[in-house]
């Protein structure tokens, strides 16, 4: 706690003599809330909806040179800064604003759900798949789990299955 949240404190209670003058009170904003004014909050709130998500794609400094234009003609000030816009693009949703400037083919793609019909594949990591490229790697055995090391560049033309077949003995540690 800070010296100043101290003696703050220590006013509200000899001002009141009350113990409930020592409780948090309820503040407006906070995170992701917005603190505008009504006004303010309605003009912003239009031109998103409105003209930033749409096809037209405005750029977020764009958005906030426009909005600061419309709050500055309706008389408005202070005038909201670039931060607090770009602030409450940040808030919105990437989906929604992805369906609403780049299509609904576009959102769906990045955020729906890849089903796909490997068998046996239930889970994520269910089955992986070893490529045969260059490998800088050693196989060795260790407590029943197969590890790769980096050591010299190798092919690696085997999977898993075959590794006894391929390689040489592998030493095991006991």
């Amino acid at each position: 706690m800070s010296q100043p949240t101290i003696y703050r404190w220590l006013q509200n209670y000899q001002s009141t003599e009350l113990l409930s003058s020592l409780l948090n009170t309820k503040r407006d904003g906070g995170s992701e809330k917005s603190r505008l004014r009504e006004d303010v909050k309605l003009i912003l709130d239009d031109f998103l909806n409105t003209k930033f998500l749409s096809l037209q794609k405005f750029t977020p400094a764009a958005a906030a040179r426009e909005i600061r234009r419309l709050c500055s003609n309706a008389g408005i000030d202070p005038l909201p800064s670039h931060t607090t816009v770009y602030r409450h693009i940040e808030w919105m949703s990437e989906e929604v604003k992805l369906r609403k400037r780049e299509g609904p083919k576009a959102a769906r793609e990045a955020f729906g759900v890849n089903e796909g019909s490997i068998p046996d594949a239930d889970w994520p990591l269910a089955m992986v798949q070893i490529d045969h490229t260059l490998l800088s790697a050693s196989i060795w055995q260790w407590l029943g789990i197969w590890q790769c090391c980096l050591r010299k560049a190798c092919p690696l033309p085997l999977m898993i299955g075959d590794v006894e077949q391929s390689w040489p003995a592998l030493p095991t540690h006991s």
